[in-house]
């Protein structure tokens, strides 16, 4: 038996037998009432998947009443009767049961009306499913629905729609108003010809897959402007006719603020990058070029276009490119900046550059590119080797001066030496060693510092 549950809601004597033959084709039946309230009661209680009705009932309740009411409980049901006037027909249509049945019927006939509806139900649960899935999708998307309707000059909107534009169906009169109505409340007046030569476009095109997408500003209800993205698509009726435009518009506001934020700084970036006197340039991890300012241009004789896209190796000796390329690879794998100064050779001379490599970051905080900050500081360079020499020839002098120092005070020694040989009085021979041994302690100093 399947877990299928079917009440059953007849009060004629074939009701037991007919319940026979829904559970010999393997169906449940929980129970089998005879008036309408019961069968309404035992509804809510069971919550069956099916309900099988005659729509003849005991009571006061016809078939016809309690469906309705059924109906606004979701539960599906099928119709059975001996007879099927065009009064009786008007009333089931009403309904949209998933069957009727005209009494007396066979097993085969209740199985196949079966099959049938539990088929348009499951068939109805997953488009429901992926309808709610949809609009869910769009309304986390701020994603909303609309038709237009050529012939009949008739948008027509989703709830959604309304929701986005800061109102409600009620406060507009319901889901429907003409062109003109749409442009005067909802579209900005800078869009007015976009609109204009989209819908013609759209509905123009021979293509039936024919698609366009465009953005434009639009206003809500209480005045605010919100950019939006459109995208349209041919409207068929059930003919295939066409008869419209359809799309979708989703507010972008936020995204087209961030783009013309980040677009701005990347004016000024580029304007500072290129409008700096120090060459700045940024490189892949094989050392290729991927921009270069003026300023590096030209203190490599190139024009900028000339650089990117063509690597170090290009426009550099062999060790100076390798090396280069070895510190921007560092840079990538270090992910730290380095600082440095580096001879660079320009045609008979070697000019100095103070070097700055630093990681510019993507997205997924990883290092993209190599910025490379270089500021010719040759001169700078110049003078410290020329003040450099002139500390060392300032070295070697005093030095010098030390030594013939130490020279002269050697020779004063000798000589008080010399002159302590003809002295005989020991007391003043005492004073010429004295002298004679302080002048060779300035003569030892003399030596150490040079």
């Amino acid at each position: 038996m399947s877990d299928i549950k079917i009440v059953l809601v007849d009060g004629n004597v074939e009701a037991m037998d007919i319940k026979g033959k829904l559970e010999s084709l393997g169906y449940e039946v929980p129970c089998v009432v005879s008036t309408g309230e019961e069968a309404i009661k035992k509804v809510l209680d069971i919550k069956p998947d099916l309900v099988l009705m005659d729509i003849d009932l005991n009571g006061d309740m016809g078939g016809i009443e309690v469906a309705s009411k059924i109906k606004e409980i979701n539960v599906p049901l099928i119709f059975q009767t001996k007879e099927l006037d065009d009064s009786k027909a008007k009333k089931v249509m009403g309904i949209r049961p998933y069957g009727v049945l005209i009494k007396p019927y066979e097993e085969i006939e209740l199985q196949s009306t079966l099959e049938m509806a539990f088929y348009k139900i499951k068939a109805e649960n997953e488009l429901r499913w992926n309808e709610n899935r949809l609009k869910t999708g769009m309304d986390m998307a701020d994603m909303v629905y609309w038709e237009y309707n050529t012939e009949k000059d008739l948008f027509t909107f989703d709830d959604q729609f309304f929701a986005l534009y800061g109102t409600s169906a009620d406060e507009m009169g319901g889901n429907t108003m003409s062109a003109q109505e749409y442009v005067e409340r909802f579209v900005d007046p800078s869009a007015y010809e976009f609109m204009e030569n989209e819908l013609k476009k759209t509905f123009e095109a021979d293509d039936p897959n024919f698609s366009s997408t465009g953005h434009h500003w639009m206003k809500r209800a209480d005045g605010e402007k919100r950019y939006i993205v459109v995208r349209f698509k041919i409207l068929y009726d059930k003919n295939g006719r066409k008869i419209g435009t359809m799309g979708v518009n989703q507010d972008i506001t936020e995204e087209k603020m961030a783009k013309d934020a980040l677009r701005e700084s990347e004016e000024k970036y580029r304007t500072l990058i290129e409008s700096a006197k120090d060459p700045i340039s940024l490189y892949d991890e094989n050392g290729i070029f991927l921009m270069a300012n003026e300023a590096g241009a030209l203190s490599m004789g190139k024009r900028p276009a000339e650089l990117v896209g063509h690597s170090l190796r290009e426009f550099f000796p062999p060790e100076i490119a390798e090396k280069q390329i070895e510190l921007i690879r560092k840079v990538f794998s270090t992910e730290d900046g380095l600082e440095m100064e580096m001879p660079v050779p320009q045609g008979k001379q070697n000019l100095w550059f103070s070097t700055s490599l630093q990681p510019v970051y993507g997205h997924d905080n990883k290092v993209r590119t190599v910025q490379v900050i270089s500021r010719n500081i040759t001169d700078i360079k110049e003078a410290q080797i020329e003040l450099q020499q002139a500390l060392d020839e300032k070295e070697m002098l005093i030095k010098e001066i030390h030594h013939r120092v130490k020279n002269n005070l050697m020779i004063i020694s000798s000589l008080l030496n010399l002159q302590s040989r003809y002295i005989e009085d020991k007391d003043a021979r005492d004073v010429f060693r004295e002298s004679q041994n302080r002048a060779k302690s300035m003569a030892m100093i003399h030596e150490r510092l040079y």
